[in-house]
């Protein structure tokens, strides 16, 4: 049983690198060290919650969805949410074939869903619904600011990494670039995403949309054109960004250690019992 609130233990885990960067300062340079390492801590918390879901965004450049609304998205995202007692994010769209569908939330400011309007096209109104539901499950259960934050300390690890490679002696002198440092520290940012992410976190909330759509098999439904859709429209993300998605848009992951959802065959079994064929 998860005995702390989920912004609780986003909290804690800050505390702790805090309080980890400051001891390890003040072990290696003593007074000096202690000042440095409480730097490199405000540093990294900027970095966490300014920079951390900065590039996401700028990448997909999400608009609000004002005006017109031939899905009734609004109307949609009202009701869902006033069911879980959320107040209603804000609604913004992606203009791409690809099927994109997540949220973005943190305790002190307004959670935005974002949807692909190649999704919306693709999906039925009740699979569309099933999908905002799900999504509303991960602001509900306070996944995204989870999300948000261990996906911000562990794209610092990789970007170090990409930067040892670039500075690699051996690859100033080859044609095919050589990624040493990113396999070894790869293995380690998984490990802190999974902190964070585990297939726990897409299984309540594809139980919460089962228990808030009329059409039980519509979320298992939108998973599987879903699937499809990432395979043959794949969307390029920034690194450790597409656990934030009902499904990866990126379609097959590059680096096995940073494979962020449990299998959508799997997830349809729970589902409804059988795969779709």
């Amino acid at each position: 049983m998860r005995w702390l609130s989920t912004s609780t233990q986003v909290w804690f885990f800050l505390i702790a690198l805090s309080v980890a960067c400051l001891v390890a300062g003040f072990e290696l340079g003593g007074r000096v060290g202690l000042l440095l390492g409480l730097l490199f801590a405000l540093c990294l918390h900027v970095f966490i919650f300014i920079f951390g879901e900065s590039t996401l965004l700028k990448r997909i450049s999400a608009l609000p969805l004002l005006g017109r609304d031939p899905w009734q998205l609004n109307q949609i995202v009202q009701e869902l949410s006033f069911r879980v007692e959320l107040p209603p994010p804000e609604v913004a769209l992606v203009n791409t074939e690809s099927p994109l569908a997540l949220t973005l939330g943190q305790p002190w400011r307004r959670g935005r869903l974002i949807l692909s309007t190649g999704l919306l096209e693709k999906l039925s109104p009740a699979e569309i619904s099933a999908v905002v539901a799900h999504q509303l499950g991960h602001l509900h259960h306070m996944d995204s600011f989870r999300f948000g934050v261990i996906a911000g300390f562990a794209r610092l690890v990789l970007g170090f990494a990409h930067f040892l490679d670039r500075i690699w002696p051996l690859n100033f002198r080859r044609t095919r670039k050589q990624e040493p440092f990113l396999y070894l520290l790869a293995p380690f940012a998984w490990v802190v995403l999974r902190l964070a992410v585990n297939a726990k976190s897409y299984f309540q909330n594809d139980d919460l949309a089962m228990s808030l759509v009329p059409d039980k098999r519509a979320l298992a439904d939108a998973l599987w054109k879903m699937e499809g859709l990432s395979r043959t429209r794949p969307y390029a993300l920034p690194p450790c960004t597409s656990h934030y998605f009902v499904v990866n848009p990126q379609g097959a992951t590059r680096n096995k250690w940073l494979e962020s959802h449990p299998p959508v065959a799997q997830r349809i079994r729970r589902l409804i019992g059988t795969e779709l064929i």
